[in-house]
């Protein structure tokens, strides 16, 4: 078909438009050129640098890698170094000493020849048969085995109006023991206060104190 022209516009029109068309292809082309040139030339110098023993020009060789050798020491060991066992302190015992107490001197009583009482610190010895030859009460303030010393009470008889109905009254006595023999002592001596107090001594076994208690 004819082409049919467009009122007011000249015949010039087609040619231009046509000419925009090839510009516009060739520059598609172009581009399209360029690319593929550039995808080649990168795949190129890629594949030089990846083969062995090449280096591309240009480009600086990185140095060789050092090797280090690194040397471990070993750990420090610590020694403890315990200090010397210290000797445990003794206290020397003193020496036990041993007292040897002798044993106590005894007073024995005797009447007609026959032992009555034997024994240490009595509280009532009698030198006869009549009530007024004892001594109660006795106290001791000493009885070691060489001497022994008692206080006590005796009793005074004045005999008025006779002696059996008299009345007697107390006065202080001291006796002492000493001249120990074979663990008993063998002298006495009573001595007494009052109106008619005295001291008498007495020799064992023969004058001696009749009993005790």
């Amino acid at each position: 078909m004819a082409e049919q022209s467009t009122p007011g516009k000249s015949g010039s029109e087609p040619a231009i438009v046509i000419s925009r068309r090839m510009v516009r292809r060739a520059a598609i082309i172009g581009a399209v050129v360029v690319v593929v040139i550039g995808i080649g030339v990168g795949a190129f110098f890629a594949g030089r640098s990846s083969s062995p023993g090449k280096q591309s020009r240009g480009t600086a060789s990185a140095p060789p890698a050092h090797h280090t050798t690194k040397t471990f020491l070993p750990a420090a060991t610590t020694t403890t170094t315990a200090p010397p066992a210290t000797a445990p302190t003794t206290t020397p015992i003193p020496p036990t000493t041993t007292t040897t107490i002798p044993p106590q001197t005894l007073l024995v009583a005797v009447e007609n020849g026959t032992q009555t009482w034997s024994g240490q610190e009595p509280t009532v010895m009698r030198f006869s048969n009549d009530s007024t030859a004892v001594v109660t009460s006795i106290s001791w303030s000493s009885w070691t085995s060489t001497e022994a010393v008692g206080n006590g009470t005796w009793a005074y008889d004045d005999c008025i109006p006779d002696c059996n109905t008299a009345t007697s009254t107390p006065y202080p006595a001291t006796i002492t023991l000493s001249q120990p023999m074979n663990g008993v002592f063998t002298s006495m001596t009573e001595t007494t206060s009052g109106p008619e107090g005295f001291s008498s001594t007495y020799t064992y076994p023969s004058n001696w104190v009749l009993g005790a208690s």
